[in-house]
């Protein structure tokens, strides 16, 4: 049995229109054509409002070194430019390399000659100004804070008594460097003692309150309890598996 043709032809028409709109253009700002510095390649376009930010990598034929942060306006005309030591390794720039929103601008670079290391750098994306640099990475991110925990040492075992974060608060743009010292349990040692034996069960994670530090003693695995909001954290809460 054929489909009446008035059927049909509602079809037909209905498809076309939905066809029609899908193809239609978005009207949207895009940037304007970006002028890449000598010897520079680009990495990343992005809009911002009625800006464009842009973050362009030296090209050598070493190990690259340098990039170049520029926000301009849609019309052309440039609001700052900042060159930043360091590289987004590798390419192409994945997510969680970097990030922004209506004030900041984060980048997670890659630094050093032998022994590369994670810089985490803050940026006001209005000025280009530098907000923070710390070498460590980021570890938690939430409509009010930034968490970055520093590193302190060359090596993943030289600092297991000590984390420290700085916590960025995204809407001041308040820092604080804070240190979470882990006890010794009673009894047990020093934590130092087991890290090569035991380095699996060295981890720390976080959620929206509090900061755990997993270690083990001589009397077995442990974890360490931290509020990171609190200005002066009382001791941590220690508990065992």
């Amino acid at each position: 049995m054929r489909p009446a043709p008035n059927l049909v032809l509602s079809f037909l028409t209905a498809f076309a229109l939905s066809s029609a709109q899908a193809a239609a253009p978005i009207d949207a700002p895009s940037c304007p054509a970006v002028a890449v510095p000598k010897r520079h390649s680009l990495l990343l376009t992005s809009v911002l409002n009625n800006s464009c930010l842009t973050i362009t990598q030296l090209r050598r034929p070493q190990f690259l070194m340098q990039l170049r942060i520029t926000v301009t306006h849609l019309s052309g005309n440039r609001r700052w430019s900042r060159a930043i030591d360091g590289n987004l390794f590798p390419e192409p720039v994945q997510a969680q390399d970097w990030g922004r929103d209506q004030q900041l601008l984060w980048l997670e670079v890659t630094s050093g000659w032998e022994m590369w290391q994670k810089v985490n750098i803050g940026l006001d994306i209005q000025t280009g100004e530098v907000l923070w640099k710390a070498a460590g990475t980021l570890r938690l991110q939430s409509k009010d804070f930034f968490v970055v925990q520093h590193v302190t040492g060359t090596g993943p075992y030289q600092d297991l008594k000590i984390l420290t974060l700085e916590i960025i608060d995204r809407k001041t743009l308040a820092r604080a460097v804070r240190d979470y010292l882990i006890p010794n349990r009673p009894g047990c040692g020093d934590t130092t003692d087991f890290v090569r034996e035991d380095a699996a069960y060295i981890e720390s994670w976080f959620d929206g309150s509090f900061l755990y530090a997993r270690r083990k003693d001589a009397c077995g695995v442990f974890v360490a309890r931290f509020d990171w909001k609190l200005g002066q954290s009382p001791p941590p809460i220690i508990s065992t598996p």
